[in-house]
């Protein structure tokens, strides 16, 4: 979404302000949360086609029992490559630099970093549900909304120098989290109003 995109750009500005080292190691830390989200992206795809297919069916129960048992599936594949990939740390990072202060950096803000970026399947499943029933638009226009009040949150502790790598992580949870139960609150409502 462009949205997002543009958000994103924003937020990787405000990371880059924090020094070379500090964003070098929390791209590389990004890297391995990738890794932990590759399934995300195929259990997505798959509540899409059954979305349809149980709105087909109009069958309720399990419309709204899917998001649920997605995210669930989703967060244990998440947790399980996140502990592998924080074990064997020295290894997982030094995959992607080899340069010792980036590793000694990344190493310190890792857990974190994983444990920040579990709030995005949350936004990810809720915004596939929403869109699976037709309500694109009203994903976009409540993620264009988020994403400018959540940066102009980041703006402001940045003008008070109260801005650092563990605030900027949190706020970005709350605001894949504050998407997760405003998309599952409208994704509900479509299917109590569809399916009585």
């Amino acid at each position: 979404m462009l949205e997002g995109s543009i958000f994103n750009v924003g937020v990787t500005a405000l990371l880059a302000r924090l020094g070379i080292v500090s964003f070098s190691a929390y791209s590389v830390c990004r890297r391995l949360v990738d890794l932990c989200l590759t399934p995300m992206f195929m259990y997505c795809n798959g509540v899409i086609v059954l979305t349809g297919e149980y709105m087909a069916e109009k069958n309720k129960n399990k419309l709204l029992n899917l998001p649920f048992i997605a995210l669930t599936i989703i967060l244990i594949i998440y947790l399980i490559i996140a502990a592998i990939l924080y074990i064997i740390r020295p290894l997982s990072i030094a995959f992607f630099t080899n340069k010792p202060e980036i590793i000694e950096r990344a190493s310190s803000i890792l857990l974190l970093v994983l444990f920040t970026s579990i709030a995005q399947p949350f936004f990810e499943v809720a915004k596939f549900n929403l869109q699976a029933v037709g309500k694109e638009k009203i994903a976009l226009v409540i993620t264009g909304v988020v994403n400018l009040l959540i940066f102009g949150v980041l703006i402001y502790l940045k003008q008070s120098s109260e801005l650092n790598l563990k605030t900027i992580l949190l706020l970005l949870s709350c605001n894949y989290l504050v998407l997760y139960i405003i998309f599952t609150l409208f994704y509900r409502l479509e299917i109590n109003k569809t399916i009585h």
